[in-house]
């Protein structure tokens, strides 16, 4: 069939086909278009980025007070403290009635008690004095003996007065080891008194009791009585010695 008598034919059909899927084309306007079939639904998005964090809200109101709760068990005992300071002495008491003999012992079993005796005695010496160096916020023992201080500067009366109140005496160093002792208690630029004096004789250091020193560690040239006012002495960092005025305050140092 030659192509110009196909052409209306070819028209027609595609006109039926267009009726057959659009059967509104009829009855609409020219200007109506046809709605197709839906699509295939496409691929998820990502998921987007997360959004910052909110602002943190405001704190509520503190609520009632709850019921007062049952009373605990009591807790232990804590440490002791240290012990208190010395009251003063109390009068004597009444002569106690005389006690019945003991039964007599052998030499070895008397010989054997009184050594006991003796150490019980000298135990109760070292405790007391342990006890009373104990009052000061610094102590250390040297031998036989206890050195106490508080590291607060007094003249050599004040310092006198705060160690009798204590039960002692300024401290007098017997040895090199008590003279080391006590130098030990000092800082730099830090001085102390020791019980060496003249004050009775010029010229001639004693202790306390006015007896003669075991010990001496006088610097080179003292005491030298500089001024004639330098009737007491002071130890330094370096354990040497040194005259000076009984008025200066420095370090007092307790022993027991």
């Amino acid at each position: 069939m030659p192509m110009s008598r196909r052409w209306p034919v070819l028209l027609t059909s595609v006109t039926l086909l267009l009726l057959e899927l659009c059967p509104g084309l009829a009855a609409e306007a020219p200007t109506s278009t046809c709605s197709g079939y839906p699509g295939i639904p496409g691929s998820p998005g990502n998921n987007g980025v997360p959004g910052r964090d909110g602002r943190d809200g405001k704190d509520g109101r503190d609520g009632a007070s709850g019921l007062k709760g049952e009373k605990g068990e009591r807790g232990e005992s804590g440490a002791s403290g240290p012990p208190g300071k010395y009251g003063p002495s109390g009068p004597a008491g009444m002569k106690g009635e005389k006690g019945h003999p003991g039964p007599s012992g052998g030499t070895v079993g008397l010989s054997y008690i009184e050594k006991l005796q003796s150490e019980v005695e000298m135990l109760k010496i070292s405790l007391s004095r342990l006890e009373k160096a104990a009052h000061f916020q610094f102590f250390i023992r040297s031998g036989n003996k206890y050195f106490g201080s508080n590291k607060e500067p007094s003249t050599f009366e004040q310092g006198l007065k705060i160690c009798r109140d204590a039960g002692g005496k300024i401290a007098t160093p017997g040895s090199q080891v008590e003279n080391n002792a006590l130098s030990k208690f000092l800082a730099e630029s830090q001085y102390a008194y020791i019980g060496a004096n003249d004050r009775t004789t010029e010229g001639t250091f004693v202790d306390l009791e006015n007896k003669p020193l075991q010990f001496t560690n006088w610097a080179d040239g003292e005491p030298n009585d500089a001024m004639e006012t330098e009737d007491c002495a002071i130890i330094y960092t370096s354990e040497i010695w040194n005259d000076v005025s009984c008025d200066g305050k420095y370090i007092i140092i307790c022993e027991f």
